[in-house]
């Protein structure tokens, strides 16, 4: 069966010179586990077609990325966590083998193109196959780091760009040709500057101890899939009965602190003031004088994801008279208990990936 879909590769930069230069027993210890760091922040929503050396080679179906930033949201969070468990390993090393001494000349750069492609399986797990996989993994040579200096980036086609329906802004444009496979344009992120980006960002999180009004679920999803649902203007339209959400700033293209939303029902303007892919979001609702301030946070386990999603009521009222006011917004004019029920049905009904599990409230 021909399926479309995302087909992405995320491959160690200076893995070459690192084997050369170093004892090989301590260099693939290194390489499987930062490898294996990287595909747990890929899997899922991401599937694993297979490892390649230095490099793991995966897909996702469109069907199941219908928010095309959360594909972008992935491979950043993926990087982060690749840099921060880099720094982790460089300080507690204390191996004076070159392999261990040389941990901080790799990098990793992510290449994704969309098209179609056939599964074949032949050992045992489904692997793409077709005209678009090879773009992908020719894509792997290309003129990013002659162009720019990049060592560590995010490399889409256009393709790719304009399924996911975002194009931030200051990526690099280039082009790749290839022999039997054409022109390619392309959009490149640095994600050393991202990894720069994301971890300075400021947080304004609230805690369930300071919140007015607190609501817990448990979902048989990955946090991935359920932060889509959470986030995107369409699907939340679907499970939030009586609004009607459409994206209005994207900052820099995309979405993070300073975009907003509208609901055109309630009127509400939503802001992002914090944006913490797959941990949590806060954002702030207004209307004239009203206004709110919400934290949805995920936290993973063995069965699903456990959204805490808190609120409060912003003002120079007296807290208990907030907290009043407050809790009638939450569970009467939003019904935020049905909503988050209806959640629940909205993930039962959509096709299962890989890694889904059923859902239950708690």
């Amino acid at each position: 069966m021909i399926q479309s879909g995302y087909l992405v590769l995320a491959d160690l930069s200076g893995y070459t010179p690192f084997v050369a230069t170093t004892e090989l027993d301590h260099a693939h210890v290194l390489i499987g586990n930062i490898l294996r760091i990287v595909r747990r922040y890929l899997t899922p929503p991401l599937q694993l077609a297979e490892v390649e050396g230095d490099a793991l080679f995966l897909f996702v179906p469109a069907e199941r990325m219908q928010r095309g930033e959360t594909l972008l949201e992935v491979i950043e969070r993926a990087y982060v966590g690749f840099r921060d468990a880099l720094q982790a390993i460089q300080r507690s090393v204390t191996c004076p083998c070159q392999a261990c001494q040389a941990i901080p000349s790799l990098d990793l750069k992510f290449v994704t193109h969309y098209g179609e492609y056939a599964l074949e399986d032949l050992t045992g797990s489904s692997k793409p196959f077709g005209s678009s996989v090879n773009v992908a993994h020719r894509l792997l040579k290309n003129p990013v780091a002659s162009e720019t200096g990049w060592q560590a980036y995010a490399l889409f086609t256009e393709l790719a760009l304009e399924r996911m329906g975002v194009r931030p802004q200051g990526m690099h444009g280039t082009r790749a040709s290839y022999e039997h496979l054409g022109e390619h344009v392309l959009g490149v992120l640095d994600l050393r500057q991202r990894y720069v980006e994301l971890t300075a960002q400021r947080r304004a999180f609230l805690e369930g101890d300071d919140a007015h009004f607190t609501i817990r679920r448990r979902y048989g999803a990955a946090p991935s899939k359920l932060w889509e649902l959470l986030n995107d203007p369409h699907l939340r339209t679907v499970w939030e009965q009586t609004s009607d959400w459409s994206a209005r700033e994207r900052p820099g293209g995309r979405t993070g602190p300073g975009a907003h939303n509208h609901c055109a029902n309630s009127d509400f303007l939503e802001e992002v003031l914090d944006w913490r892919p797959f941990d949590y979001y806060t954002v702030r609702l207004s209307r004239g004088p009203i206004r709110f301030t919400i934290t949805g946070e995920l936290r993973p386990d063995d069965a699903g994801t456990e959204l805490r999603w808190s609120i409060i009521m912003e003002g120079g009222a007296p807290r208990v008279l907030r907290s009043v006011a407050c809790r009638f917004f939450a569970a009467r004019l939003m019904g935020a208990p049905a909503r988050f029920d209806r959640l629940d049905r909205l993930l039962h009904s959509a096709p299962a990936a890989p890694d889904d599990v059923t859902s239950t409230p708690v």
